[in-house]
């Protein structure tokens, strides 16, 4: 079953790969946040049924859920979120520590709250 056909939870489906990505380039930040939100929200989903068991699926899912992960902490820079920007970094840099743009945007996110001893 390829993944974008998999439905979330309470049978919404997930947005089209790049909805967010043309909703962010549209300047339309809220709108990719939410896409992206809702791509992770799916991800989940497949997670908890175990629906992509073999290897190479969850690698697959794995680097989709990175993407969105760090697409939404960009968005929420752009919209001055600054705690969900450092939770979406969080989420990437617990399954890879040494993720540059995770770590990049964590680091923004830090300096914009203040909290330059966090940063290093």
């Amino acid at each position: 079953m390829p993944l974008s056909t998999q439905p979330c939870s309470k049978g919404a489906s997930p947005p089209p790969p790049d909805k967010g990505k043309d909703l962010y380039a549209a300047g339309d930040y809220e709108g990719a946040l939410k896409a992206w939100e809702m791509t992770l929200k799916s991800i989940g989903y497949i997670n908890s049924k175990d629906a992509y068991a073999q290897d190479s699926s969850k690698q697959k899912i794995d680097e989709i859920a990175n993407r969105a992960e760090l697409n939404a902490a960009q968005a929420c820079l752009r919209l001055r979120r600054w705690d969900d920007a450092v939770r979406h970094c969080d989420n990437v840099l617990k399954r890879h520590p040494l993720e540059a743009k995770a770590l990049y945007r964590k680091a923004t996110a830090l300096r914009q709250k203040g909290e330059y001893d966090e940063v290093r």
